[in-house]
């Protein structure tokens, strides 16, 4: 009866005391986040060696320079009422540019009413 009681009332301490401890402080940063200079006198803070690349590489994404545009009756068969998608009206022309394809190419070069245009998204 005595090991239960003791038991009982260890296991009551370690709770609480769980319960009213302190998350540890954040890790010190490994590096002051100064402005540093090198050799050129170019400033930095965070190290140019540290930097990665990332995503495709210049030009690895293909602009629509010439844009086929289809009717409505046609679109409705492939785009569905609940897509997204970008639309301008400019000097009175209407234009429709769905997502789908804009998450793949991201710009549009386009003639609009006789004015050079981009697109983007």
């Amino acid at each position: 009866m005595k090991k239960m009681l003791l038991f009982s009332i260890a296991s009551a301490l370690a709770i609480t005391l769980a319960g009213c401890a302190q998350p540890a402080p954040p890790p010190a940063p490994e590096e002051e986040y100064d402005i540093k200079t090198d050799a050129s006198g170019t400033k930095y803070i965070v190290d140019p060696a540290k930097i990665m690349g990332g995503g495709p590489p210049k030009d690895g994404i293909p602009s629509i320079d010439n844009p086929k545009f289809v009717s409505v009756a046609e679109a409705d068969q492939w785009i569905q009422d609940n897509e997204l998608v970008i639309t301008i009206i400019h000097n009175g022309i209407k234009r429709v540019y769905p997502l789908q394809i804009m998450v793949w190419h991201e710009i549009v070069n386009e003639t609009i009413g006789g004015d050079p245009l981009l697109i983007t998204y």
